[in-house]
């Protein structure tokens, strides 16, 4: 494993495991950290990854998920409905 300073396609994907590690354990400040990092990141965290795989679902009941969401659907081009 690399960092991703030096691979870009796969140095995100320990911190996006990290991420989820943070929020089932409910540590959701560290989480939505690593995921604001993530979220400015090629290869971090998409929109269509957060909105729907369930693993991020103790996210969702916190307004920053919503934030995070709206930031990434911007970024990513989703038109959300």
């Amino acid at each position: 494993m690399l960092p991703v300073a030096k691979d870009v396609i796969a140095g995100p994907a320990p911190l996006k495991n990290l991420a989820m590690v943070y929020t089932w354990s409910e540590d959701l400040d560290q989480a939505f950290d690593l995921l604001s990092s993530l979220s400015k990141m090629p290869f971090g965290i998409y929109y269509a990854s957060l909105k729907r795989e369930p693993y991020w679902e103790p996210l969702r009941k916190d307004p920053r998920y919503e934030k995070l969401l709206a930031e990434l659907a911007l970024r990513d081009g989703v038109e959300i409905k």
